[in-house]
């Protein structure tokens, strides 16, 4: 379960939409999300990779111990794996496209412990991830 794992899911203010999935023969699914000022997306892991496209306004991207600024137009792909979370510090919203592939695992919130290990690395992760 969540609670033995040590965490919770964990989100606020965020939208999701998929825009295509199991049309034809695609293998993979196209996903629109909008997040409001001040919130977040669960910080998770799988194995399988995102390619997010920046759309609207300007948010932030926790990808392992690495932090991004994410904008119109910008690419990033989050490496299978690789714990993330996208946030909305900014006073308008943030909307991104989300490219997974259709047959993918189940997210896994990452532990406290897992987020101690990230901070070692990068303490800005700590300051500004959302965690439950």
């Amino acid at each position: 379960s969540l609670q033995r794992l040590g965490a919770k899911v964990r989100f606020k203010g965020v939208t999701r939409h998929t825009l295509a999935a199991d049309q034809a023969d695609i293998k993979f699914h196209v996903r629109y999300f909008e997040i409001e000022p001040g919130g977040y997306t669960t910080l998770e892991r799988h194995n399988h990779v995102h390619v997010v496209i920046g759309k609207r306004g300007e948010g932030t991207v926790i990808a392992g111990d690495e932090i991004y600024t994410l904008k119109e137009g910008d690419l990033i792909i989050i490496k299978g794996g690789a714990p993330h979370q996208l946030l909305n510090p900014k006073n308008s919203p943030f909307g991104f496209y989300c490219i997974v592939d259709a047959d993918r695992d189940r997210p896994r919130p990452v532990t406290r412990k897992e987020l101690e290990e990230l901070g070692k690395s990068n303490p800005e992760v700590l300051r500004i991830a959302k965690f439950a």
